[in-house]
């Protein structure tokens, strides 16, 4: 469309509505409001509104819509309103598209605000360039180098151009008003202060208004390395090598816990966001709802102390074969605050690295020397007198902390915790299971349960003997150290380790290779093509599963992410509930684990969902022994019954997920790549996340309910659908067709929940608008009918339209419509409790 249209009709019988914007709106209407295949043939023709003209594919369509339809004439007043947001056509000043800034910009009264907005800006972007892991410095250099010569040449353009006007007014160029003009011209040096990556953590330090952690070298121990030398020979003869001994220091990085929480709780929002955490009488939705809260010394007398979670994993950053396979494997150690509302605590941003060392080194000189300086720092925090935080208003805030939780895969669980692997026949880190017992199917939480006095008593009887074969423990836990610490009672497990790359990925694959291997039902071609072809809704898209599914010899059978998993999961029954027609067992089986699933993710649980959870539990196992009777349970299936009693402890187990730890060290496995640094990795990977996690807690936003608008456009109200529901705004808005809140999406089309009358409702988005910052909707409320074996709500369009406000929105999640194959119903699948 040209640039000064308004919108094009839709040709659709019983719709005709005029869509604003540019062509791609008029595509997004086409695939969320009706359905139909954008990129891909569709069965129904596009037509253009104007001239008719048909087109199997909309690329035809937006072809023809901008080469032949340059002017389209005015939408007459007495036209009647068409359901979803139409809108009256304008002369091109009243439909003008524009940016709504996310923060006001002031008014600016001298240049002089200008050129420090300009520097400022810039030292931020060359900040946010170097805490990137996968930036290499030398780019870094290069763009500031570059910037600084365009910069130059500008101002040597301005100036001449400023000059050649004084000539054409026969103003002389040493007239002291014109000195001070053209002196004034210069922007200076942009990049002095962030220079260096030194000079860049001062910098930090200067807008902090305090010192700012840095990483330090903390030395494990030292070995003799053995190196070839070349000896230099005339020319023509053969070179000679001898053998050096160096000394080769063993090091690790650790960024002072400390130094980072004193950062944080520098921010007035942080400390008030801590400090007015909310404890729920009638549900669970954080440890400080579970009863080792109640019993944590500490946390008794000072209830808004700190609260961590610590996370242990080994990340491969490069991808070496032989014997150097591992060579590059690092151990990192990280954590974030428990006490930070859940919508502002869900960024990868949030997770602050505390320790980084080759795996090699943690493993040859193990967790005791690793975690010495964390385990100081933690010791400190915990103490009675705390450590004393300057804020700036001048008074002194006391910071504790606590370590409440360690979190990892169950490989990592088992080294922190000084267990055998496990593959060892007491797998299990909260009871004394065996491995006998796991196989036979015996499954359940109705063990004898590991407790401090076992723990000590194993250690006893194994301590000076070569018995540790027969039991679980090779030694004492370092982080037993702390004294208010013990990982019997403070042991959780991780959902996405369990679940989602465990359980779920073991079920899901047996039910496909039954169906395909032994039943026949169907092929590994059109398992594919289902997953491939299924509408997951633009909200869904970016788990999208792969089709990847094939038939090894070797090798796992389903190459899914985590994320992928949790959607397939969700979506199995809608692709493939016609094909398990081999046992309705096997619907029940998924139907179970979904549940186990959507409870083990939500944040809020109720007393009466935990005992839901245990008996889906129990249901599950049940389903498997008929389902896969000669198949042997893993581990993890195990797990699962040990989280009723870890979520009446300790909370809802979503809080103790890796997947956002393990978000944030994603990005940074290209680091070795980037940099070709393999000589000291740990100090090059500590370096770059210390400066982009300093930046995110200097700029880290603590406003709950913060409004982030990706797509918008002004105006006339009174071509808005739904318009007498906005009577008291003025006449030209802001219409909204996608804003985040709380970093979650509201489409013009999708589901949203939302109070109404003290009951929770589902309604189609049909119309957004800006007001004073906040968003204001108009909702088509849904007639929903809850479907337990797939989990979902069947939907069905009421015609009862509702305004709502942003304060009565569920940010936690939005929706699209699934159908299942050859069923016009709409269903919304349920991910997690989002109430």
């Amino acid at each position: 469309m040209a640039e000064n249209l308004t919108g094009f009709r839709c040709h659709i019988e019983n719709c005709r509505r005029l869509v604003p914007g540019h062509v791609e709106e008029l595509k997004r209407h086409f695939k969320i409001v009706h359905k139909l295949k954008i990129n891909s043939y569709s069965d129904t023709l596009f037509k253009c509104s104007e001239c008719g003209a048909s087109y199997t594919y909309f690329t035809s369509l937006s072809r023809h819509l901008l080469s032949s339809h340059k002017e389209i004439a005015p939408i007459r007043m007495d036209e009647p309103a068409q359901a979803g947001p139409s809108f009256e056509m304008q002369p091109d000043a009243d439909m003008e598209e524009i940016d709504i800034p996310t923060k006001e910009v002031p008014e600016v009264p001298n240049p002089d605000i200008v050129k420090s907005m300009l520097q400022t800006q810039a030292k931020e972007f060359v900040t946010m360039m170097r805490g990137d892991p996968s930036m290499p410095e030398a780019k870094v250099q290069n763009f500031m180098k570059i910037t600084t010569k365009i910069m130059h040449l500008y101002q040597q353009y301005a100036a001449d151009v400023f000059k050649k006007f004084l000539n054409d007014k026969t103003i002389p160029e040493t007239d002291e008003d014109v000195v001070q003009t053209l002196e004034s011209m210069s922007i200076g040096h942009l990049f002095d202060e962030v220079a260096t990556p030194e000079k860049n953590v001062s910098y930090l330090a200067v807008k902090a208004g305090t010192a700012v952690p840095v990483p330090r070298e903390v030395v494990l121990g030292r070995r003799k390395v053995t190196q070839l030398a070349n000896i230099p020979t005339q020319w023509g003869r053969k070179p000679k090598h001898i053998r050096k001994v160096r000394v080769q220091t063993d090091t690790a990085q650790y960024i002072s816990v400390v130094d980072t929480l004193s950062l944080v709780v520098r921010s007035p929002a942080a400390r008030e966001m801590i400090s007015s955490e909310k404890q729920h009488e009638d549900c669970l939705t954080s440890f400080r709802e579970g009863q080792q809260f109640q019993h944590h010394e500490v946390l008794k007398k000072y209830p808004h102390t700190v609260r961590l979670s610590l996370h242990l994993d080994d990340v491969e950053y490069a991808n070496p074969l032989g014997s150097r396979k591992t060579k590059q494997k690092m151990t990192i150690i990280s954590y974030k605050i428990e006490n930070i509302h859940p919508s502002k605590n869900a960024s990868p941003s949030r997770v602050y690295l505390a320790l980084i060392a080759r795996s090699a080194d943690v493993k040859k000189y193990g967790y005791k020397a690793v975690l010495q300086p964390l385990l100081h720092d933690l010791q400190v925090l915990q103490a009675e007198q705390g450590v004393d935080v300057l804020v700036d208003d001048g008074s002194k805030y006391v910071l504790r902390a606590v370590l409440c939780h360690v979190v990892g895969d169950t490989l990592a669980m088992h080294e922190i915790f000084e267990m055998l692997s496990p593959s060892a026949n007491l797998f299990c880190r909260a009871c004394y299971i065996t491995r006998e017992q796991l196989h036979s199917g015996r499954l359940g939480n109705h063990y004898p349960p590991r407790t401090v006095d076992t723990v000590a008593n194993e250690l006893a009887s194994s301590q000076g003997t070569r018995r540790t074969w027969q039991g679980s423990l090779k030694q004492e836990c370092a982080l037993n150290q702390l004294p208010y610490f013990h990982f019997t009672t403070h042991n959780t497990f991780d959902p996405m380790h369990d679940l989602l790359e465990g359980v779920v990925k073991r079920v899901i694959g047996d039910i496909i290779l039954l169906a395909v291997k032994t039943h026949k039902t169907v092929t590994i071609a059109q398992v594919n093509d289902a997953i491939s072809n299924f509408d997951y809704g633009p909200l869904e898209s970016s788990d999208k599963p792969s089709a990847n599914f094939k038939i090894k010899q070797k090798g796992s059978f389903v190459n899914q992410s985590a994320s992928q998993m949790w959607l397939l999961l969700r979506s199995f029954l809608f692709l493939f509930k016609d094909i398990l027609t081999f046992g309705e067992q096997y619907h029940r089986l998924v139907a179970a684990l979904l549940k186990i699933t959507f409870y083990s993710f939500s944040d809020r649980l109720t007393l009466e969902q935990i005992n839901d959870l245990e008996k889906e539990i129990e249901n599950f196992y049940d389903l498997f022994k008929k389902c896969f009777p000669d198949q042997k349970p893993i581990n993890k299936m195990h797990h699962l019954s040990h989280y009723p009693a870890v979520i009446r402890q300790h909370g809802p187990v979503v809080h103790f997920s890796c997947m956002l730890f393990e978000m944030k060290f994603r990005e940074s496995k290209s680091l070795s790549k980037t940099c070709n640094n393999f000589r000291n990795l740990a100090f090059s990977i500590a370096k770059r996340l210390n400066l982009r996690q300093i930046q995110s807690i200097i700029n880290h936003n603590y406003e709950i309910g913060e409004v982030e608008v990706i797509s918008s456009m002004v105006t006339s109200k009174v071509a808005l659908d739904n318009a007498d529901m906005f009577a008291e705004l003025p006449d030209r808005v802001t219409y909204v067709s996608h804003v985040k809140i709380d970093n979650t999406s509201f489409r013009i089309g999708s589901v949203a929940r939302f109070s109404h009358n003290n009951d929770m409702i589902f309604g189609i988005i049909e119309t957004m608008i800006m007001s004073e910052n906040k968003v204001v909707c108009a909702l088509n409320c849904l007639d929903v009918q809850y479907c337990e074996l797939l989990n979902s709500y069947k939907a069905k369009v009421t015609g009862n339209i509702v305004r709502v406000s942003q304060s009565q929105l569920t940010t936690k999640k939005t929706y699209n419509f699934w159908k299942m194959a050859g069923e016009p119903d709409l269903y919304i699948s349920l991910k997690y409790n989002d109430c």
